[in-house]
């Protein structure tokens, strides 16, 4: 991107920075830096991101407690991402979870495969980990960073001015923070948040889920997930820990009328999508759901800030808790960085002009699956698109944030200097360093090109002075010197000629001033 992109950085950076630094002592004296409305993968991720910066969160759920079972348990790598530069134990989920490597569509008697690997993340492979798991590693984490969840306490209004959120609890006890956090996902609205936009609804087009074991057992691989494209609709499975399988059903029929099909007719109608012994559990879970689609017209209003379905409905559950944890991070590094008086506060509508592109994608292309996987001629609809190798159905597309007001190309012309790495994209996952005590920070690749294996010192001098670590990358990978400015999030802010120190000034005053 041009000169226009960078503007945001560079103009409001000197503002921004005196308002925050203005705030920061009346933040310190309320009851906490933030308050997380909603102890889910989303609000946990927020919480856990928040806290490893130090930042001072109160996370309150009006549940009694957690939600036992399975429900949402696949993890796309780049929340795998998310979660690990988050300070969260990757490891913990990956022994208890299965590694999904490959998805396979089945269309009449021809069965096609694709790789579901994606190497430029730390975690490349998708996880199918159930979402009880998830939760109590996330819970753990935070446990170790000294926040615990409030179950059962209920944020019945908040409110808002220049400096400060109320929040009202129930009990009628209240909490001021700085800052508030909306991740309840499609439990209502808390009173006080600005109205959300009415739901897309698809008529006729039913969900259903439920955790069986196929048989013969071993048939198929089991890191694979199966997708059946039939004319009544869409039925599969993907591979859940302990020779499990999640089933799902997405059809034109299922939930036709007011009554939940039932177990029975469920296992039915799988069984006679996809030709397989299907058997379900003793005490069978059955998850069944009208598709929705919505997209908040802002995530962002003053202190206010929407994450995961609180701000976006999606009419495909999987989407929506991926989309919603990688919210979680991208607004928790942005909003610490804030809440500490790094950066100014204008950071945060980068939040919402990178996440609310992303969810309209998001919705669009969802909203396409539905059609797709309920289609009355699944040979005319499906079989042009696999032949070529088009399977972008039920995968989330790659994340790039190319429109950012934080994605800013410095490079003269076209030539471009750094090959497969652009400003909004991830430079390989093996370029940047792993998560550090404090939180992960911004990063600066210095690619000495054929100028000498130390590179050049200037942009490395001066990232540095303004809190940076810096990497020199070595073994000629750009052919001239080059630098590339890493956000915490792995993903690439200023790009550009290392002699150009202007714009590397300009764009570190905007997101690290010097204090």
């Amino acid at each position: 991107m041009g000169e226009a992109a960078g503007a945001p950085v560079e103009a409001r950076s000197r503002a921004g920075v005196q308002e925050g630094a203005s705030r920061l002592g009346h933040i310190r004296g309320m009851d906490v830096d933030v308050i997380v409305a909603g102890a889910g993968p989303v609000g946990l991720t927020a919480a856990v991101t928040l806290a490893g910066y130090g930042v001072r969160c109160r996370i309150v759920d009006g549940r009694p407690g957690p939600q036992p079972g399975t429900r949402c348990c696949n993890l796309w790598p780049a929340t795998l991402s998310a979660l690990s530069l988050a300070g969260v134990p990757v490891g913990e989920l990956a022994v208890r979870a299965q590694p999904m490597r490959a998805k396979v569509f089945h269309l009449g008697r021809d069965a096609f495969r694709h790789e579901l690997n994606e190497p430029d993340h730390p975690w490349p492979t998708p996880l199918i980990c159930p979402q009880e798991v998830t939760e109590r590693v996330l819970t753990r984490q935070l446990e170790r960073l000294g926040v615990r969840v409030e179950w059962g306490v209920r944020v019945t209004r908040v409110e808002q001015d220049d400096d400060a959120v109320t929040a009202v609890l129930s009990g009628k006890d209240t909490a001021e923070a700085a800052w508030f956090v909306a991740a309840t996902g499609d439990a209502g609205t808390v009173p006080g948040l600005p109205g959300q936009p009415p739901a897309t609804r698809y008529p006729g087009v039913g969900i259903a889920q439920l955790d069986a074991r196929v048989f013969p057992a071993g048939r198929f691989p089991h890191d694979e997930e199966h997708v059946f494209l039939v004319e009544s609709g869409t039925a599969g499975f993907v591979p859940l820990p302990g020779g499990r399988h999640r089933m799902f059903l997405m059809t034109g029929d299922l939930l036709d009328g007011d009554a939940e099909p039932g177990v029975a007719r469920v296992v039915s109608a799988l069984r006679d999508a996809t030709g397989l012994d299907i058997r379900p559990e003793a005490e069978p879970c059955l998850w069944t759901a009208r598709p929705r689609s919505r997209v908040a017209g802002s995530f962002r209003s003053g202190r206010f800030l929407l994450a995961g379905g609180a701000a976006t409905l999606l009419p495909m559950t999987v989407q929506g808790m991926n989309s919603g944890v990688q919210d979680a991070f991208n607004l928790g590094w942005k909003l610490a960085h804030v809440v500490r008086g790094s950066a100014p506060p204008f950071l945060l509508d980068s939040y919402d002009a990178e996440r609310r592109r992303v969810a309209l994608e998001l919705a669009e292309r969802t909203g396409r699956v539905l059609e797709y996987g309920t289609s009355a001629d699944p040979e005319a609809t499906h079989r042009p698109r696999l032949s070529v190798g088009r399977v972008d159905v039920r995968t989330q597309p790659p994340v790039v944030y190319r429109e950012s007001p934080l994605s800013v190309d410095r490079w003269p012309g076209d030539d471009r200097g750094l090959p497969g790495i652009a400003a909004g994209g991830r430079p390989p996952a093996g370029l940047v360093p792993g998560v550090s005590a404090g939180g992960p920070g911004w990063t600066l690749l210095v690619f000495p090109g054929l100028s000498g294996r130390e590179g050049p010192a200037a942009p490395a001098a001066l990232a540095r002075r303004h809190g940076a670590e810096v990497r020199v990358v070595a073994d000629g990978y750009a052919p001239v010197p080059a630098i590339c400015l890493v956000r915490p999030d792995g993903h690439a802010g200023l790009c550009g000629p290392a002699g150009d120190l202007d714009s590397l000034r300009r764009y570190l005053t905007g997101v690290l001033p010097v204090t």
